[in-house]
């Protein structure tokens, strides 16, 4: 009778995640003049990614925002010229060639806000897309009433 034993090894997926090649922001939504905060995982290590920002005036038969099938419009803002990174390289924040890409992309007030974007990161042969929007953010704490002060309890003005 023989024995034979099974050798089961980690994938990298296993061990850091999935290897998938997404893009995300670091918010979903961001006030007119913000930066938001791009990251690409899943790069080949020291590769390069042609990121782009684009209105979406559609999210297309889907349905769904942040898809291939958005359709989008040019509303002439500036900005919206795509930039490439390289893994590592300069514009990468985290300054690591780990498959890893961070950049960043200025939210410019003169045609963002109350709109719908749409990101897309591609290496050329594959592309991932997501989707952030830059909403009216207000912040009314200085028009909050105060502590009621003027009337104590048993003052008799209740």
């Amino acid at each position: 009778m023989s024995e034979t034993s099974e050798t089961t090894l980690a994938s990298d997926a296993d061990l850091f995640g999935s290897t998938e090649f997404s893009v995300t922001t670091d918010k979903a939504d961001y006030a007119p003049g913000e930066t938001a905060i791009i990251t690409a995982s899943g790069v080949d290590v020291g590769g390069s990614l042609t990121f782009e920002v684009d209105h979406i005036s559609d999210p297309g038969p889907d349905g769904i925002y942040g898809t291939s099938d958005d359709i989008t419009t040019d509303l002439g803002g500036s900005g919206h010229e795509s930039w490439t990174i390289v893994d590592g390289g300069e514009g990468d924040l985290d300054g690591i060639a780990n498959g890893v890409i961070v950049t960043e992309w200025y939210v410019d007030p003169d045609d963002s806000l109350n709109e719908t974007f749409l990101l897309t990161a591609s290496d050329g042969a594959d592309t991932a897309y997501a989707s952030f929007t830059d909403g009216a953010s207000y912040n009314l704490d200085q028009w909050r009433n105060g502590s009621d002060t003027a009337h104590l309890p048993d003052d008799g003005d209740e």
